[in-house]
C-alpha cells in the first residue's frame, strides 16, 4: 500500500443483479464503492450489508439529461476522487 487514497468505483444500477455483483467485488476487494441507484429504500438494504462506510449510496438515475445532471451534482458533492 503507498498511502493514497484509492478512488472509488461508481456502480451504476447497484442494487440490481449484476449491480450487486460488482458492489460484492468490489468491497471483497478493498475498493470503495459509490453505489448509484433509483430506490433509497434498496440502496439502504445495500449499504447495510456492507458496514465500515465500504459503499457511499446516491439515490439517482441516467434516465434523461436532467436526473443525469443532477446526478453529477451529487457525486461532485462528495468531493471524492
Amino acid at each position: 500500500m503507498n498511502g493514497t487514497m484509492q478512488p472509488p468505483v461508481l456502480v451504476l444500477g447497484a442494487t440490481g443483479v449484476v449491480g450487486r455483483g460488482v458492489v460484492q467485488a468490489a468491497v471483497d476487494a478493498g475498493v470503495p464503492v459509490v453505489a448509484v441507484a433509483r430506490n433509497a429504500r434498496d440502496l439502504d438494504a445495500l449499504a447495510a450489508r456492507h458496514p465500515h462506510g465500504a459503499v457511499a449510496t446516491i439515490v439517482g438515475s441516467v434516465a434523461d439529461d436532467a436526473q443525469s445532471a443532477q446526478l453529477a451534482d451529487r457525486l461532485r458533492a462528495l468531493q471524492r476522487p
